[in-house]
């Protein structure tokens, strides 16, 4: 029953929408599947089998499996790209830093989900699916990082630069 119910998510890329379902998520890398099946925890891995690597999320004894070209198909966000798109003036302060976040040079994930769960960006949609991006990486994709406590200002300096829709 475990194969089928699997081999059935494998070919279901709208099962990403189970994600916020997720209680006690942990991100690892793994080379096999044998370490993902024989752990019962619901964990978000990475996988590499040779050819391509993909995104693997185990919800309740559902295996969900996305290539990276499914992922950012699903997503809408541009998971491939030139280096020197992540390069940025890092002298001139960053928008949502000073106008959500004081300005501060350190932010802590803490400050994140705050200002988030307050909906500090009020009617401005633009900021709201920013803030959802940072939340979702940092709350999801992050979680199982020990060290995931600071957020880095790069991460702020893609979300407002927009560069992760091309």
């Amino acid at each position: 029953m475990r194969e089928e119910r699997r081999s059935e998510h494998l070919q279901d890329p709208i099962g990403v929408q189970n994600l916020p379902q997720i209680q006690n998520e942990n991100v690892e890398s793994s080379s096999t599947r044998g370490d993902l099946e024989k752990d019962n925890e619901e964990r978000i891995v990475v996988e590499e089998d040779g050819k391509e690597e993909a995104l693997v999320i185990r919800v309740n004894e559902t295996i969900l499996k996305f290539t990276l070209r499914t992922f950012a198909q699903i997503t809408g966000l541009n998971c491939v790209g030139v280096i020197d798109d992540f390069k940025f003036n890092t002298k001139e302060p960053n928008r949502l830093i000073v106008q959500y976040l004081g300005g501060n040079k350190l932010i802590r994930k803490s400050d994140l989900m705050s200002r988030f769960t307050k909906k500090v960006w009020t009617d401005n949609e633009d900021d709201a699916l920013k803030f959802e991006i940072l939340y979702f990486i940092h709350t999801y994709v992050y979680s199982g990082k020990r060290t995931s406590k600071r957020i880095h200002r790069i991460h702020f300096d893609l979300v407002e630069s927009d560069r992760y829709r091309q």
